[in-house]
């Protein structure tokens, strides 16, 4: 008789041994990241080139301007030795990395310099269009893209 009492007593601590205390709830709020824009402030709309070379300058707001190396040292490396999901991806932190700067779909020059002077050699006379995007340190775009754009006019003259 008395293994039939005790089996009610097993089978309520076999019950009891499964349940956990619930994980406890996060409640710190997610800061999403800063959208990231870009505007070209140098060509303005319409200018005309008669020579070689642009001089481009842009303002890029709510981004730091880093290279791909210098984030890949503040990076830790993960259990593959790699430095982790995405440079420059993380949560709530400013988004950072460097500019493209194309013209009619080409790109030009990849830096973090908001003034360069870019190449027109080859170019058409006519209208051309400049873009400059930013993008993460891994060479990925924002989405939306962070991206601005000027036609402006080669005159060949």
């Amino acid at each position: 008789m008395r293994p039939l009492v005790m089996i009610p007593g097993v089978l309520m601590l076999l019950a009891c041994a499964g349940e956990k205390d619930p994980a406890p709830v996060d409640t710190d709020p997610i800061v999403p990241p800063p959208n990231p824009t870009v505007s070209i402030q140098e060509p303005p709309p319409g200018t005309e080139v008669a020579g070689d070379t642009l001089r481009v300058v842009v303002t890029p707001t709510d981004f730091e301007l880093t290279q791909k190396d210098e984030v890949a040292l503040r990076l830790p490396l993960g259990p593959l030795g790699w430095a982790g999901a995405a440079w420059g991806h993380e949560a709530g932190e400013l988004p950072n990395g460097y500019i493209a700067y194309r013209i009619d779909g080409t790109v030009l020059a990849e830096t973090i310099e908001t003034d360069v002077t870019l190449p027109l050699a080859g170019l058409a006379v006519g209208p051309h269009t400049l873009s400059a995007e930013l993008h993460y340190p891994d060479g990925d775009g924002f989405y939306p893209p962070a991206l601005a754009e000027v036609v402006f006019q080669i005159t060949g003259g």
